[in-house]
């Protein structure tokens, strides 16, 4: 149950990123439309806060999904390297049982 919400977070973290990583070319486009018809300062300045805000989170989910990514990959390459050694451990001590001259 642990791992699936491990896995459902992750999920939600990469999309987001994603929807993040995406939006954040469109609101430049738009932003420059912006600044070369507003007059208006203040909806220019809100609008550079709503870019400066996406593109933060998306950073930061970027960085935590990124984070999760290697503490998987390094979880599992040392599950591995551990259940390999116990395999080969094993694997010493049944041919030496079979060369045992007693």
């Amino acid at each position: 149950m642990v791992k699936q919400k491990e896995a459902a977070f992750f999920v939600v973290m990469i999309v987001l990123s994603f929807i993040a990583a995406s939006a954040t070319p469109y609101l430049n486009g738009k932003f420059v439309d912006l600044l070369t018809v507003s007059k208006d300062v203040s909806l220019v300045v809100q609008f550079a806060f709503i870019i400066i805000g996406i593109g933060v989170l998306g950073a930061v989910l970027s960085y935590f999904a990124n984070l999760t990514t290697v503490k998987v990959v390094t979880k599992t390459t040392m599950t591995l390297i551990f259940d390999g050694m116990e395999n080969f451990l094993e694997t010493d001590l049944i041919i030496a049982e079979k060369f045992k001259s007693s």
